[in-house]
């Protein structure tokens, strides 16, 4: 089964484009894999002598879940119905900690895509 890797920051960009991929993922006879990466740790690139605020790191792994799994079903919902010869889509998601780069040469690897 082929797959569409859909990259996700969560603006309204990437949502637009999520929604034009799920419109066509039908016709295509492909699923979608939506992804977003976060770093669980701060990277400060110059730091100026005062206190490091680490809590918007913490969640970074659980919010990011949270936003998939609601883009994920609002893409389910516009590929609502089965095609005609009962093909239907599956929209999954997974995030990763770490560099774009990397976690997509994973993804690929694990999907025996390169």
């Amino acid at each position: 089964m082929k797959t569409i890797l859909m990259l996700t920051d969560f603006s309204e960009n990437a949502t637009h484009a999520a929604c034009a991929a799920a419109s066509i993922v039908e016709k295509l006879h492909t699923d979608i894999l939506l992804f977003n990466t976060y770093y669980d740790h701060p990277i400060l690139p110059a730091y100026g002598g005062g206190p490091w605020v680490v809590e918007e790191f913490v969640f970074r792994k659980e919010d990011s879940t949270a936003q998939l799994s609601h883009l994920a079903i609002k893409l389910r919902h516009v590929i609502a119905d089965p095609t005609k010869n009962g093909f239907r889509p599956k929209t999954d998601y997974q995030s990763g900690e770490g560099s774009l780069g990397g976690n997509v040469e994973i993804i690929l690897k694990e999907k025996r895509l390169i």
